[in-house]
């Protein structure tokens, strides 16, 4: 009992820190605001206020026609209501993520894009855009783990955690930003690992496609063949079926003997 009590107090402090870490991106003292939209809270200093503006111009019609490749539900929808997004400055390359790790949040490094990012128009549109793809495929549940994960946290879902490896969660991102005629399954350079591997008949087994590679990459294997791989499931099956994968990818299946 005395042992719980001395740990007590650093599990209190690291579920409170786990919870502002966000904010952690802006400095602290630093006046933070937000614009609010029918689904989203963009939060950011100052000095990104230009681009939320854009951001929260747009981010709204992004996820209905999220949504809509999906067949989401209604009720799912509007789960994420109020998802909050992070802008920032305090890096120096533009980048961003998805986490539901407290909760569910994207968070926008508001920065000079890399040259690897050139394939976009606007780059912090497409990179939200490739951001809100994951917040919304990887909350695609079943009833049952959609009630625990409100329970217990919007970490528990079977596609990010049991289901499905790097590959395909960053494949339906990738392909979902190319689908409009820019992003890195239209561009060639980006795209050039694939054509070797054609031209050379040496093709990545799936585990190291999937990102199970213990040689050093710059880790673009599962986005590139992952999206190569679900273009052509979109293509041959139809968004229908498609949308249908990630769903049952939102249940608990058992392997079969």
């Amino acid at each position: 009992m005395r042992s719980v009590c001395r740990i007590l107090p650093f599990l209190i402090s690291a579920v409170l820190f786990a919870q502002i870490r966000p904010l952690g991106h802006a400095p602290f003292g630093k006046k933070l605001f937000c614009i609010q939209t029918e689904y989203f809270d963009f939060i950011f200093p100052e000095e990104s206020a230009a681009s939320a503006r854009v951001l929260a111009s747009r981010a709204d019609d992004f996820y209905r026609e999220i949504c809509a490749r999906l067949e989401v539900s209604d009720s799912m929808r509007k789960a994420l209501c109020g998802m909050p997004v992070f802008i920032t400055r305090e890096t120096e390359i533009l980048n961003g993520y998805f986490t539901p790790l407290p909760y569910n949040r994207i968070v926008l490094y508001d920065s000079a894009p890399p040259q690897s990012f050139a394939v976009f128009s606007d780059t912090i549109l497409s990179v939200f855009y490739h951001e809100l793809v994951h917040a919304v495929s990887l909350n695609i549940k079943s009833p049952f783990w959609y009630g625990f994960s409100r329970a217990a946290g919007d970490v528990y879902s079977p596609s990010l955690l049991l289901n499905l490896p790097t590959s395909f969660t960053e494949g339906i991102a990738v392909s979902f930003e190319s689908a409009r005629g820019e992003g890195r399954l239209n561009d060639a350079y980006s795209m050039h690992v694939i054509r070797q591997a054609k031209l050379e008949g040496k093709f990545p087994d799936w585990r190291t496609a999937a990102g199970a590679y213990s040689a050093y990459t710059d880790g673009s294997l599962p986005y590139i063949f992952g999206a190569a791989f679900a273009d052509y499931l979109q293509k041959t099956y139809g968004q229908h079926l498609y949308a249908e994968f990630w769903k049952q990818s939102g249940r608990m299946h058992l392997f079969k003997l």
